[in-house]
């Protein structure tokens, strides 16, 4: 197994030659606190026909993962936004701040 330091990841990478045909799982790379266990948070594995290949591909998983999270997060923002936003008119919409009709 062999590590690596890049853009502050520590990644590890292994040669797993399975038995098939296909070459392009040869190499296998995950990050420094890869567990495998599904309740762990993101699991990422990037796989390859040579270790270079494999970290490129684990790279671009974690580029997609961190995009997906702050689109998220920026969705999230935005309900909350609109959320706020409704409660505030159905506040001054409500009965209750109905002057102009001289109802209560």
């Amino acid at each position: 197994m062999t590590v690596h330091k890049i853009n502050g990841h520590t990644i590890h990478v292994s040669h797993d030659y399975p038995p098939i045909p296909i070459r392009s799982f040869d190499w296998s790379a995950v990050l420094d606190d890869y567990d495998g266990a599904p309740d762990a948070g993101p699991q990422l594995v990037g796989t390859g026909a040579t270790e270079q290949e494999a970290i490129d591909d684990l790279l671009c998983q974690i580029e997609d993962y961190q995009a997906g999270y702050e689109a998220d997060e920026a969705a999230d923002r935005k309900r909350e936004e609109q959320r706020d936003a409704a409660a505030e008119q159905e506040l001054d919409d409500g009965p209750y701040n109905d002057y102009s009709e001289g109802r209560w």
